[in-house]
C-alpha cells in the first residue's frame, strides 16, 4: 500500500478495488485494461466493455451522503494496482426506499440518470475470438502481472501461461 487511507472515500476506493461491494464502480482510463477484464470474466456469455466520457466529476472531499447523481472521481493512488490499472471510479447515489443498487445496464436502460455519453461495446460469445483477443493483449503486455503488479499477479500469469501452453519465461 502506497499510503494509508485518510477518508471515507479512500476506504471505499480501496475496498471496491479489492472486491468489497460498495457504491463505487471501477473504470479505467486505459481501454486495453477494460478489455482485459471483460475477457477474463465468464467466457460462456457475451462480454461488455463500457466506455464513458465523464460528465460530472466529484470533488474528492464531497460529502458521500449528499451525492444524488452518478459522479466520477479519480482516487488518490493508495495502491500499485490502482496505478497500474489507471483506475478511476463512479459513485452512485443511494437507492430510494432501501432498494438494491442498479447495475450500469439498469441505469442506462432505465433513463433514471442521464448517460448520453455512455457506449456499450459487445464482444460476442465466441470462445475463439475471446481467446485470440486475450492473446493479443498478453503480447502487448496487458496480462495478470501488469494488472496486479505484485506476487499474486505474477503467479496468476505464470499459471495461465502454463495452462495455455505459452512459453514466455
Amino acid at each position: 500500500m502506497k499510503e494509508i487511507p485518510q477518508s471515507n472515500i479512500d476506504w471505499l476506493t480501496l475496498g471496491q478495488h479489492y472486491g468489497l461491494p460498495t457504491r463505487l464502480l471501477d473504470w479505467t482510463e486505459n481501454p486495453l485494461v477494460g478489455l482485459f477484464f471483460a475477457l477474463c470474466e465468464d467466457k460462456n456469455t457475451e462480454s461488455h466493455v463500457w466506455i464513458i466520457e465523464p460528465f460530472e466529476y466529484s470533488s474528492y472531499d464531497d460529502d458521500l451522503l449528499a451525492i444524488h447523481g452518478l459522479r466520477m472521481f479519480f482516487p488518490k493512488v493508495l495502491d500499485d494496482r490502482i496505478f497500474s490499472q489507471r483506475g478511476c471510479f463512479s459513485i452512485q447515489p443511494f437507492p430510494k426506499e432501501n432498494k438494491p443498487f442498479l447495475t450500469i445496464d439498469d441505469l442506462y436502460n432505465s433513463g433514471t440518470i442521464e448517460l448520453n455519453n455512455l457506449i456499450k461495446v459487445i464482444i460476442p460469445n465466441d470462445k475463439e475470438l475471446k481467446n485470440e483477443l486475450l492473446m493479443l493483449l498478453i503480447r502487448m503486455g496487458i496480462d495478470n502481472s501488469f494488472i496486479y503488479p505484485d506476487l499474486t499477479g505474477l503467479c496468476k500469469q505464470i499459471k495461465y501461461d502454463f495452462e495455455n501452453g505459452l512459453e514466455r519465461f
